[in-house]
């Protein structure tokens, strides 16, 4: 019974720290596409600017 109890308490940390993983991973792509239209944002108001300004 302590076996069984102790391999699933090491199963329940491995998953979770998979987990954790995974979120982390899903955030930084997030920001990444987030920063990228962002970025894009940013270009295509300061060519709005420029064509404004002769």
């Amino acid at each position: 019974m302590k076996r069984k109890r102790s391999s699933e308490r090491v199963f329940q940390t491995t998953f979770s720290v998979s987990g954790i993983c995974f979120a982390v991973s899903g955030i930084l792509r997030f920001a990444a596409w987030f920063l990228q239209v962002v970025c894009l944002i940013i270009n295509i108001l300061i060519r709005m600017q420029r064509n404004r300004t002769p």
